[in-house]
């Protein structure tokens, strides 16, 4: 056993984290209780995030763990500790039934409260070293809670980055007091879910006029209230409470979803700098006022017309979006979106260099549309990147242009740098399941393309095509997607690679790029001496069970 620990501990320190960067919490956990020394080079792997969840089903362990973060007997967590995960703070809280509250008279429970009250505003200041917090609000904590932990945030000297799901929210979370944060993440499911979002976005943009530093915000939404200008759902909300006569911000990184978007005298200024950009379901204005037209009163109309004099103000389209880009000669290394048009197409066709395209959706209701839109993608606008492309995710279901064939496979051979590709593969007769010779071999050919073509490739992710749009189909059945998906797995349990392949890439069959909750993942693998199908040394996939 001595010898065993001598040979790891004359490892250099980095190998020796990289070991436990490579396995799982408790391994790591219990390789550090093997030796003091162990346990000082591995104490950062182990113990670099916590999470602090307390709830009914937990209270024998998640109230003696703040408790003793509280009262200083965690100093190894207090060092090495620079993410915290905040989850639930309810002791009379049942996950297991579904979000049942028990009884109040619960004596349990009450001693977790007071407890609870007691520790937990000390146990997160606890933690000085902490520079990313993400909290997850949830529908069972307090108020008080939630004043708490806002008040113990403000605390934390080193804190830079907050992921905030403002979904249960039930206070203004006064995020402007946070002064040495660079990275700013505020979302909510659902616009109506939470009555503090439009007061906590306001206080957003107290924050981005009081602190230079940030260079990354993300905002969003996930409900969409087009009929309506809310103060806090649009780019120019953001920066309301910016100084005039300030130098502007130099934002890195940009996501907004579901907001209205305008680009101009008052937003460009701070996107000068911009490298990551993500526009998710960007809410155009109106284009005729709800409630117009005969029949409809004097009063409606006006307040109508007033409506969309607003949205103008504040919002565009995503077309305009792009041309405004272009126009300012803002190069980006990052691009997501899931409107796809010309403007944008003629945007990245302007420069060379992206390093990761992310396209969601067509944006178009006519297939003829969309097919134009992929023919000009990959035969002008991606020849651009080849170069650089480190990432294409292309989560355009439709079977049409978009999907994976031989189109598109010579020019993503081309794209010597990718690691990552995400794109639908159509089986061409979903109907019988009969399949012809060539969508049966896209799969094979792909595969093999990417293992003597792409030295830094290392994920392949599949989705069955929806089946194209008729008068009485506009999207595809489950039927549909279950016979696509075990087409496509037939090809993945099927593929045998060449003997001169030297790797393969992991894949990740999803029945839906929209819902991965299906998704089945498969591991290459090499063949032993004691296969009877393969011969030894043959890479094929093994299914992850």
């Amino acid at each position: 056993m001595s010898s065993s620990h001598s040979s790891i501990l004359q490892l250099a320190a980095e190998i020796v984290y990289d070991i436990g960067v490579s396995l799982s919490v408790n391994d790591a956990g219990n390789l550090r209780l093997t030796c003091k020394r162990l346990n000082e080079m591995l104490e950062a792997t182990v113990l670099q995030q916590i999470t602090l969840n307390i709830s009914r089903t937990n209270l024998s362990k998640s109230i003696p763990k703040i408790r003793a973060l509280a009262a200083g007997r965690s100093p190894a967590a207090a060092r090495a500790t620079t993410h915290l995960l905040l989850v639930c703070f309810s002791p009379r809280y049942d996950p297991t039934t579904q979000g049942t509250v028990v009884d109040k008279k619960d004596l349990d429970a009450s001693e977790g409260e007071r407890r609870m009250k007691k520790y937990l505003f000390d146990a997160i200041v606890a933690l000085k070293h902490v520079s990313n917090v993400s909290w997850l609000t949830h529908e069972a904590d307090d108020t008080w809670v939630q004043n708490t932990i806002s008040k113990a945030l403000r605390a934390l000297p080193q804190l830079e980055s907050l992921i905030l799901d403002a979904t249960f929210l039930k206070i203004a979370a006064p995020v402007h007091r946070l002064h040495n944060l660079h990275d700013i993440d505020v979302t909510t499911i659902n616009w109506s879910s939470s009555t503090f979002f439009d007061e906590t976005c306001k206080n957003v943009a107290k924050l981005l006029a009081r602190n230079s530093q940030i260079t990354s915000l993300r905002i969003g939404t996930g409900g969409s209230s087009s009929g309506t200008t809310y103060p806090s759902t649009s780019l120019h909300s953001l920066f309301s409470e910016y100084p005039p006569n300030v130098s502007p911000l130099r934002l890195q990184q940009l996501s907004l979803k579901t907001l209205f978007v305008k680009l101009d005298a008052v937003t460009l200024p701070h996107l000068q700098c911009l490298k990551s950009l993500d526009l998710t379901c960007i809410v155009p204005p109106l284009q005729l006022p709800t409630g117009s037209g005969k029949g409809v009163s004097c009063d409606v109309q006006k307040s109508n017309q007033i409506t969309l004099e607003n949205q103008l103000d504040v919002g565009s389209t995503p077309s305009a979006i792009w041309d405004a880009l272009g126009h300012c000669g803002i190069q980006l290394d990052d691009v997501s979106l899931t409107q796809i048009t010309v403007s944008f197409l003629g945007y990245i066709e302007g420069y060379s260099g992206l390093k990761k395209i992310s396209l969601s959706s067509s944006g178009v209701e006519s297939d003829a549309d969309s097919n134009q839109l992929a023919a000009r993608f990959w035969k002008k606008s991606l020849p651009k990147h080849t170069e650089t492309l480190e990432v294409l995710h292309v989560k355009v279901a439709d079977e049409d242009g978009w999907c994976l064939g031989d189109h598109n496979l010579p020019m993503v051979k081309k794209c010597r740098s990718l690691r990552f590709l995400s794109i639908s593969l159509s089986p061409l007769i979903l109907k019988t399941g009969d399949v012809e010779a060539d969508s049966e071999n896209i799969f094979t050919r792909l595969v093999d393309n990417i293992s003597c073509y792409l030295p830094r490739f290392r994920h392949l992710t599949l989705s069955p095509a929806a089946p194209p749009r008729t008068q009485t189909q506009h999207c595809a059945t489950a039927s549909d997607i279950d016979r696509g998906q075990a087409l496509i797995r037939g090809q993945v349990e099927a593929y045998i690679a060449p003997p001169s392949c030297t790797r393969l890439p992991e894949i990740t069959l999803a029945s839906s790029f929209h819902d991965e909750s299906r998704a089945e993942l498969y591991f290459p693998e090499r063949a032993t001496g004691n296969s009877a199908q393969l011969e030894s040394g043959e890479w094929y996939y093994r299914r992850q069970s």
